[in-house]
């Protein structure tokens, strides 16, 4: 596995394929750390559903992605999940459902200007030899995905997609929070990054400390909005972070900034990469395939 490391989404696929069903080896960055990959469905059943109590996330992921994720649903066992998602299976209201729809398709209209303004401009430069127009997609995609998704965990209007282009580029919560991922996952290669962290020592853990303040920073403007919007007694949005404050005053249990903060990382994190990802993927197979375009 180890030896593997550049190549490792085809090497895990290779591996699966040969062994079928559970198999492991260290990890392939670090070569500390022995990892478990399940294959067929009743395991992954087992641990995800059947028996998840058994599996907890542990210490180690935790101090891992503390920074990023805190005590959020991705990294909390027991109770604490429990509150978590109890909380956040409301989010699939009909109500906030159709919200989010409605933020989809004023996205997927920007995305569509954006590409006429392209075409348009590289009809002008046909038969010159004025450098082409490009447009990068997955940083569309990411930036669409985060908007949407801020929408349904804060209740608010990123509009990073709105900056797409301009000078400055984007904005500073959207930015902030995919440095801070970037950092985190750089840690997978480096076994003294606890050492590092607590003393400051290296760019790397410097950075993710200024991050986090960043990101603390504008998640406590929009959290502390939203409070006072409660105290007023006016009427709230369907957000994620809407229901964790009505629970809050509700069950009369204290919620800080820092807490609400992570449950708003890990919302971010679920909804924006996944599905930037796989629509990137999508394009770029799509390009390959002019036949299949054809079709479509």
């Amino acid at each position: 596995m180890a030896q593997h490391a550049e190549d490792w989404p085809e090497e895990s696929i290779r591996l699966s394929n040969k062994f079928g069903k559970t198999w492991g080896g260290p990890y392939p960055v670090n070569k500390v750390n022995t990892c478990l990959f399940m294959v067929d469905e009743a395991s992954i059943r087992h641990v995800l559903s059947e028996n998840s109590n058994n599996y907890e996330k542990g210490d180690g992921s935790r101090s891992f992605f503390r920074e990023l994720l805190g005590n959020g649903i991705f990294l909390s066992d027991g109770d604490q999940w429990f509150v978590h998602r109890k909380i956040m299976s409301k989010m699939f209201s009909r109500n906030l459902l159709r919200r989010t729809s409605e933020v989809i398709q004023m996205k997927l209209e920007q995305i569509a200007s954006l590409l006429l303004n392209a075409m348009e401009t590289e009809e002008q430069y046909v038969g010159s030899a004025e450098p082409r127009i490009s447009l990068d997609l997955q940083d569309i995609f990411f930036r669409m995905t985060f908007d949407v998704t801020s929408f349904v965990a804060l209740g608010c209007e990123i509009d990073s997609i709105g900056t797409y282009g301009a000078e400055g580029g984007q904005h500073p919560f959207a930015e902030a929070f995919g440095q801070m991922q970037e950092a985190i996952l750089q840690r997978f290669g480096d076994p003294f990054y606890k050492l590092k962290r607590v003393l400051q020592i290296g760019s790397r853990e410097r950075r993710i400390t200024v991050l986090s303040r960043t990101l603390a920073d504008h998640a406590a403007s929009i959290i502390n909005d939203r409070r006072r919007t409660i105290e007023d007694g006016s009427e709230l949005g369907p957000d994620i972070l809407t229901r964790y404050l009505e629970y809050s005053k509700r069950n009369n249990v204290p919620m800080s900034n820092e807490e609400l903060k992570d449950v708003v990382t890990n919302v971010l994190i679920a909804g924006r990469d996944a599905t930037a990802c796989l629509l990137t993927w999508s394009f770029y197979e799509l390009s390959k395939r002019p036949d299949v375009i054809d079709k479509i």
